[in-house]
């Protein structure tokens, strides 16, 4: 097993922590990223470079799965799947934040957005903790 990311192409993306907004992001890629204890470091590179790097976009001629989100200059919203075990979160907090800075220095920082430290106080802090989610996904013309 090794750390995964379920990837979903949006046109924009919000993140409410109550009735905070904790982040929001235009058009590119919402990132739900899980890791494990045995993550390497080049678990972490791979990953990053992956995630900056997969052809979910049309290019300019309108075929489909052909350009990157870097490619196209559009952002990144990465969000940790954190267990809500104790003595699992330090190491899966700890494993995020590698990979949100090596995915910041792989592409433009401003672009990537996460808030790792703020998503960590909630769930340790509140013993019930709901986030809410509102996407807007990338329609394909038929």
């Amino acid at each position: 097993e090794t750390m995964r990311a379920l990837i979903q192409k949006i046109d924009r993306a919000c993140v409410w922590a109550g009735s905070d907004v904790v982040c929001s992001i235009g058009e590119g890629i919402f990132v739900l990223l899980e890791s494990i204890k045995d993550d390497s470091k080049d678990d972490y590179q791979f990953i990053s470079k992956k995630i900056l790097s997969l052809k979910l976009f049309e290019n300019e001629a309108r075929k489909h799965w052909t350009k990157s989100v870097s490619e196209n200059n559009f952002q990144v919203l990465l969000i940790p799947q954190y267990s809500l075990e104790e003595e699992k979160f330090k190491e899966e907090s700890d494993s995020f934040d590698i990979v949100a800075q090596l995915t910041r220095s792989h592409y433009r920082s401003q672009d990537v957005h996460c808030n790792p430290k703020f998503l960590a106080h909630h769930l340790i802090d509140h013993s019930v903790y709901f986030f809410r989610f509102q996407f807007f996904k990338k329609t394909f013309p038929r």
